[in-house]
């Protein structure tokens, strides 16, 4: 025992966050979807929590994803 981590299983710190609400493709999707949903400013615009719930739907790719709530 050396006190390294093992390079073939990750730690807790090393664990990627794919597949989770923080994966960046995730987080990145919703970047682009939410202000593409609301559309341009003015009366007609939607408001950001719907947009978001719309968006959440259209970008999650797991469970976790899908299924947590999104603070408004």
């Amino acid at each position: 025992m050396s006190g390294k981590s093992d390079p073939i299983r990750k730690t807790n710190k090393e664990k990627s966050a794919d597949g989770t609400k923080k994966d960046n493709k995730y987080l990145g999707c919703l970047n682009d979807c939410v202000p593409r949903k609301q559309g341009p400013s003015g009366p007609n615009q939607l408001e950001r929590a719907d947009c978001l719930d719309a968006c959440q739907q259209e970008c999650c790719f797991t469970y976790e994803q899908c299924t947590y709530t999104i603070r408004k």
